[in-house]
């Protein structure tokens, strides 16, 4: 009798014994799945936002949107007719790449001037204008009855600087702002004034038997930054017809790395 009772009690302890090892079993088994299963969710949902991104990454324009405009309308601008060498909307130094970070402060002001021809400027008379013989002429009269003496003021220049470069870049009011074709009208700022004046330069030489064509047309945002492309033509119509001698594209890019503030970074040739 006391035999059966031990067997029964080994039985138990057995059954028991079993028991925690199947359940120990299940459990691992189940934490290893739980662990496999978010990973591959975990892997899953990675691979689909890195497909997501490459998808949304590069997002074509409407060209004619406000904000592509704009900023095209910083850097350059359409041409139907050809214009005179470094004219059709080509701004400092024509159809050359421009990087900004490498460019001199006076070829970066050119575009400073290319926003400012859209802004009001004041007149003056040629009496008002300091005298400033390292710029140029102050009386225009006696260089182009056609142009008249006026200023814009310190605080538009530097909303135009910022406007390009971004509000960290400081302007430098020691650099003259070319603002034509061949630099025969400059600015220069004056310090008692706090005024940027205009003056004129005789000679320059002339535009030549030729000039651009140039258009906008396509417009990306490409992560941080968007993307403009301007395909230019340069015409030579000196001789009996207008004859196309070279087409390529311009590329203009703007970072947006901080909110509302598009910087102008460059402008690439490509054939």
């Amino acid at each position: 009798m006391e035999e059966k009772k031990n067997n029964n009690t080994f039985l138990k302890v057995l059954v028991v014994v079993l028991l925690l090892i199947i359940c120990f079993g299940l459990g691992w088994f189940g934490k290893d799945y739980i662990q496999e299963s978010d990973k591959s969710e975990k892997s899953s949902s990675n691979n689909n936002q890195n497909n997501n991104s490459e998808k949304v990454k590069e997002v074509e324009l409407d060209i004619h949107s406000s904000l592509v405009q704009l900023l095209y309308n910083e850097v350059s601008y359409d041409q139907d007719e050809p214009e005179p060498f470094f004219g059709g909307g080509l701004v400092a130094g024509g159809a050359d790449t421009f990087i900004v970070k490498d460019a001199s402060e006076i070829d970066k002001m050119r575009f400073v001037a290319k926003i400012l021809k859209g802004h009001n400027k004041w007149y003056v008379s040629p009496n008002e204008v300091p005298d400033r013989n390292d710029v140029g002429h102050h009386s225009v009269q006696n260089v182009c009855s056609q142009y008249n003496d006026y200023y814009y003021t310190k605080d538009q220049v530097e909303k135009a600087y910022h406007q390009l470069y971004g509000s960290g870049a400081t302007l430098d009011t020691s650099v003259i702002m070319n603002a034509s074709l061949f630099d025969l009208e400059r600015y220069a700022y004056d310090a008692n004034t706090n005024r940027y004046y205009s003056y004129y330069v005789d000679g320059g030489g002339t535009s030549g038997p030729g000039g651009y064509t140039s258009k906008l047309v396509k417009a990306v945002r490409d992560g941080d930054n968007l993307v403009l492309y301007q395909d230019v033509e340069l015409h030579y119509y000196g001789g009996e017809k207008d004859e196309v001698k070279e087409k390529f594209q311009l590329v203009y890019t703007f970072n947006n790395e901080k909110e509302n503030e598009y910087v102008f970074v460059s402008r690439v040739k490509k054939a």
